[in-house]
């Protein structure tokens, strides 16, 4: 017998127990990204505000923490959130 041959029966019995708590971190995660872009929208709406970000983007340190970022055409507030 494997070592883990009991794994998905645990894996299962403990996904039945924690579902509401998985159900609710999931919604309120959801809703945190949601309002988070709502809010994001009214904060950085202005086109200089958005040139402002994309220049920041640009910098060499964001650009070491997350890579370069590429804009294509106009840029909006989603294309620099996602």
């Amino acid at each position: 017998m494997s070592q883990y041959h009991k794994t998905g029966l645990l894996l299962r019995l403990n996904c039945r127990r924690d579902r509401w708590r998985i159900v609710t971190w999931i919604v309120v995660l959801a809703a945190l990204m949601a309002s988070v872009a709502a809010k994001f929208d009214g904060i950085y709406g202005t086109p200089h505000e958005i040139a402002a970000i994309r220049q920041m983007l640009a910098s060499p340190g964001i650009v070491a923490m997350f890579g370069a970022f590429h804009f294509t055409g106009r840029v909006t507030t989603a294309e620099i959130f996602c």
